[in-house]
């Protein structure tokens, strides 16, 4: 039942601009929000006709980073960019020099730096068969050393990386256990696993989580609406009847009717 319904999971998945669902199927994982990524240095946006990303600094200058999809940017200005065809490539924002880190199909999105700019996690494919994958897991990449580390490989399963809390990966994963449902993980550097059991009371997830650009927040699209997450307190917030959400560099937008509400994600859950 479990790979059946896994298999169902990929062969409807569709990616929409707003962003509330990432692809199972990793040949057609994109982008999942309007801006990507954002620090002092500037933000990451995309060229949707061109696959195109371009790192937009404050100051007004426009830096294309190359093909790629999905984003990622550090305190100090250095870009990660890439997707599933294209790989994982590094801007570096002293040199401007552009190195390629992972080659295609060896890194899914979304995939996420830690605070420190050191670490990159991301969605790990093995094992195809035609376009579909049978082997899903986390892959923890040194930037500094180059190390790759493997962690929660499971077969006829999926594991999507959704954010950092603290040194830990956040994953939402199918569950080893006796539930057919998905539920968020913590994943340490050593593999060891903790399942957020509080958050098992919100509404199950129809859509990929989306974490905010500094990774504190996230939203997914549930049943009956968007439900918001801290996952370092395990709380969350259901705003009932709303069909999609994005994220600015500090708010969210939950739109409601054709309407859009502007949160600010702190003040609803510290």
């Amino acid at each position: 039942m479990r790979r059946n319904v896994i298999l169902t999971i990929a062969a409807i998945a569709t990616v929409v601009t707003l962003g509330t669902m990432a692809q199972v199927t990793p040949r057609r994982t994109q982008a999942q929000e309007r801006v990507q990524s954002a620090s002092k240095k500037g933000r990451v946006v995309f060229d949707r006709a061109q696959g195109e990303a371009r790192l937009v600094k404050y100051d007004g200058a426009i830096v294309s980073l190359g093909k790629g999809s999905f984003g990622q940017i550090d305190g100090d200005g250095n870009v990660l960019v890439g997707d599933w065809e294209t790989g994982l490539h590094r801007y570096d924002g002293k040199t401007g020099q552009v190195v390629q880190l992972k080659g295609p199909h060896q890194v899914g999105v979304p995939f996420y730096l830690d605070t420190s700019g050191r670490y990159v996690a991301y969605q790990l494919f093995e094992d195809f068969e035609g376009e579909q994958y049978l082997t899903a897991g986390v892959g923890l990449l040194d930037l500094q050393t180059g190390r790759e580390r493997v962690h929660y490989k499971r077969k006829h399963q999926y594991a999507h990386v959704v954010a950092w809390v603290g040194d830990r990966v956040l994953v939402l994963c199918w569950d080893d256990g006796p539930v057919d449902y998905p539920v968020f993980k913590l994943i340490d550097f050593n593999g060891r696993e903790e399942r957020l059991k509080a958050l098992q009371q919100a509404p199950l997830a129809v859509g990929m989580p989306v974490a905010s650009p500094d990774q504190d927040h996230l939203y997914y699209r549930g049943k009956k609406g968007i439900v918001l997450v801290n996952p370092a307190s395990q709380t969350f917030h259901v705003y009932d009847g709303a069909e999609s959400a994005y994220w600015t560099k500090d708010r969210l937008v939950v739109v409601t009717g054709g309407k859009e509400q502007t949160i600010d994600p702190y003040t609803v859950l510290p």
